[in-house]
This record gives structure tokens, sequence and C-alpha cells, in this order.
């Protein structure tokens, strides 16, 4: 049963540090690679601003499935706006979500039987 809590803790571990909000580095490079893709200009620094600002809420994972799916279906000649990657990132946002919240759950009730154990 320790070693249940103890690997349950790695994974909620590792899932948390998957929950972090992508970088602005991350962010940028993801816009001007699709900037690159569908030939249009980046947004002005006030532009960009606005984009690193609501992407922040997504986590790594999400804005890469974001951007996957707006390289495969996107179709207008514009940038995508930060809608479209937060939709696209969506159920993977709320995957991850998901899946931490089961496994804080199980760590919580291996750690009461641990108690109840004792």
């Amino acid at each position: 049963m320790r070693a249940a809590t103890n690997q349950l803790a790695e994974d909620l571990a590792k899932l948390e540090a998957l929950g972090h909000p992508a970088t602005d580095q991350e962010i940028l490079k993801t816009l001007a690679a699709l900037a690159a893709l569908f030939q249009v200009a980046v947004p002005d620094q006030d532009g960009l601003e606005l984009y690193v600002a609501a992407l922040r809420k997504l986590p790594r994972p999400a804005l890469r499935e974001a951007r996957d799916w707006l390289v495969l279906h996107h179709k207008w000649p514009r940038l995508p706006y930060p809608a479209d990657f937060i939709e696209a990132g969506k159920d993977s946002a709320d995957r991850l979500a998901l899946y931490t919240k089961v496994v804080r759950q199980m760590r919580a009730k291996c750690f009461r039987a641990l108690t109840m154990l004792r």
C-alpha cells in the first residue's frame, strides 16, 4: 500500500508539472511558427501581449494540441485568434484536469487506508 501511495505521489507530481501554463517563449514560438505557416504577419507588440495573456491559461500539452489541430484544420488567411487556440486545446486541458483530480482522489484514499491500518 505504501508503494502504491508513493507511486501515486510521483504520478501526481508529473501531472501537476504538465498542468503548468505554457511559457511566454513557448507561446511566442508557436505564434511565429503558425504565422510562417499561414504566411501572415505576427501582431504588433500590443497584439502579442494580448495573445500571450490569453494563452498563458493553457497548460503546455493543451497549447501543443491546439497548435497541432490548428495546423491541420485552420482554413483562413490569418493567424488563429486566442479563442481558436483555447477551443482547440480545451479537450486536452480538461483531460489533464480530470486525470489530476482522479490521481489526487486515489492518493487520498490510499492515505486513509494506510491510516486505518495503523
